[in-house]
């Protein structure tokens, strides 16, 4: 079933380079812009640099979600994605945490998007950017708190938990630390809800 995650993530088909547009079975409608930021247009000059075409491309993304037009940012971060390609290391390393930040707010804020949609594309992007795994696993079960889920949130804090990934450094002890308080806060929740029913049911 194509959704926003899809979109965010799916390679470019034959079809939708002769297409203008393409619409998901989720009604969500994503006209192909990879023509249009494939040449950036500068004082009426054609610039074809990757470089400049991705930063035109990250501009308009910010700019669309400073006017909360989620729909036109969606469409924008798709063709974003090609910064995974970048020749600079540096940079290549800095995108997923970029894609991450920005596509977890369209998704947040899209009104057809769903929480199926939002798991899907946290799950890809801890693969995509393992270094930031324990950030995104952390802000995906917070997510999922807002949306009351709260044995996925347990299971996913508990995943990443157990997580390593080469030595471990400072920053990623202090969100490990964060993912352990964070799981051992809702196992007292939960705790707590389960002696308050009990509780009542023995009144």
């Amino acid at each position: 079933m194509s959704d926003l995650s899809d979109e965010l993530t799916r390679p470019v088909t034959e079809d939708e380079q002769v297409e203008t547009s393409v619409i998901s079975h989720t009604g969500m409608h994503f006209p192909w812009i990879q023509k249009q930021l494939a040449t950036v247009v500068t004082g009426g000059k054609k610039e074809k640099d990757f470089t400049q075409t991705t930063s035109a491309c990250l501009s308009f993304i910010q700019e669309a979600l400073l006017k909360h037009q989620w729909q036109q940012a969606a469409e924008y971060m798709h063709s974003y994605l090609q910064i995974l390609e970048d020749s600079d290391s540096s940079k290549k390393q800095a995108a997923p945490e970029i894609i991450w930040k920005l596509g977890s707010e369209i998704l947040f804020y899209h009104p057809k998007s769903n929480v199926e949609t939002f798991n899907t594309f946290a799950d890809r992007m801890k693969n995509i950017g393992v270094l930031n795994y324990l950030k995104i696993s952390l802000q995906h079960a917070l997510y999922l708190l807002h949306h009351g889920m709260l044995e996925d949130a347990n299971r996913n804090l508990s995943q990443a938990e157990t997580w390593r990934y080469g030595e471990k450094s400072s920053s990623q002890e202090i969100l490990i630390n964060l993912v352990q308080a964070y799981k051992e806060l809702l196992q007292y929740y939960t705790w707590s809800q389960k002696k308050m029913e009990l509780s009542m049911l023995g009144e």
